[in-house]
């Protein structure tokens, strides 16, 4: 019965690893999808100047030099932060 656990144990970990080192070859449909919520819900550009990554301990994708911008007619960024985390559950990326 112990077997079992440790075998499951060692799934899960791999299935996890194989994951985050597919997202961490292709991030840029993590950006593209945030990208197209900010201009679908709030009609406005959003960049992500210096990457995401996926962090495993909580599980959650993190933005950096995120800037949304602001309406027509106005210049400059509307909000920027230097981190933004989306927290995530495994569902979530199968």
């Amino acid at each position: 019965m112990q077997k079992i656990y440790i075998l499951a144990g060692v799934t899960g970990l791999l299935v996890i690893l194989a994951l985050a080192a597919g997202f961490g070859l292709s991030t840029g449909w993590a950006v593209k999808a945030l990208q197209d919520e900010a201009m679908t819900r709030l009609g406005r550009t959003l960049a992500v100047k210096d990457g995401v990554s996926l962090e495993l301990s909580p599980l959650a994708l993190r933005f950096e030099g995120v800037e949304l911008g602001n309406p027509e007619g106005f210049d400059g960024a509307f909000v920027t932060a230097p981190v933004l985390r989306i927290p995530l559950q495994l569902s979530d990326m199968l």
